[in-house]
């Protein structure tokens, strides 16, 4: 991957430019009738290609920055607002989670979406269809966060699927996540809104938590762990709200 740090803001796609030390919106000339203003969630490939999810639609722009795809997803329903709020580029595969149609799976050789988990699906049912972040580990298994059903499971190869509740075996447990990250060791991190950062225990298939605690300086500084990310030594770094 390049060095170059992107961010969506309210109104545009921004690149930092190092000469000028300010962010940048970008711009593409073929896509100057496809507003991006609507972006919910980005994802960079390993050579360097932007998938941006917007409302019901993908977007991909090449590693060249010089060319763009739109790709409009079938709304079951045109009146809701369907936001693509996370992705996960999958081999020739991309895994999309939706504001209001839970997990969708988007084809690169076809162009076809395909609606794959949510509350209507008998066979991958899941509490909740807003997704808030998706993750894969190294058996295959598909890790779906939302903000109000908790953490699911899915591994597609097996039909296995398991949702975790917080009435299960664990009182650290909520409901109310937003990120997930598995860590170059395997090691799966779950980002909860109120909860504390949450680690997965996969010889108990359970969570241990790490939470605020006043007397002790050393804890996290909120329990609202937003998103998560690990750097080239290992370290795990958490945005917190609203403590940063």
């Amino acid at each position: 991957k390049s060095d170059a740090i992107w961010i969506l803001s309210d109104e545009n796609l921004c690149v930092f430019n190092q000469e000028k030390m300010e962010f940048q919106p970008f711009s593409l000339h073929s896509a100057q009738n496809h507003s991006l203003a609507a972006a919910s969630s980005l994802h960079i490939t390993d050579n360097n290609e932007l998938y941006i999810g917007l409302n019901n639609k993908l977007a991909i722009i090449n590693s060249a920055r010089n060319s763009i795809q739109f790709f409009q997803a079938p709304d079951k329903n045109t009146n809701s607002v369907n936001d693509f709020r996370c992705i996960l580029v999958d081999g020739n595969q991309v895994w999309i989670g939706s504001r209001s149609s839970g997990l969708m799976r988007f084809t690169l050789a076809n162009g076809q979406f395909e609606y794959t988990a949510n509350q209507a699906n008998a066979q991958y049912l899941i509490p909740n269809n807003n997704i808030r972040s998706i993750a894969k580990d190294g058996k295959g298994n598909l890790w779906l966060a939302s903000h109000e059903g908790g953490l699911s499971r899915i591994n597609f190869a097996t039909n296995a699927i398991k949702n975790y509740h917080p009435q299960e075996k664990t009182t650290h447990f909520t409901r109310h996540l937003w990120s997930l990250l598995i860590d170059s060791n395997g090691q799966l991190w779950v980002g909860s809104d109120g909860d504390g950062l949450l680690g997965y225990d996969e010889t108990r298939d359970d969570f241990l938590a790490y939470k605020n605690d006043v007397i002790n300086a050393t804890s996290i500084a909120s329990n609202k762990a937003m998103s998560l990310l690990e750097d080239s030594d290992g370290n795990i770094w958490v945005s917190l709200y609203p403590s940063g």
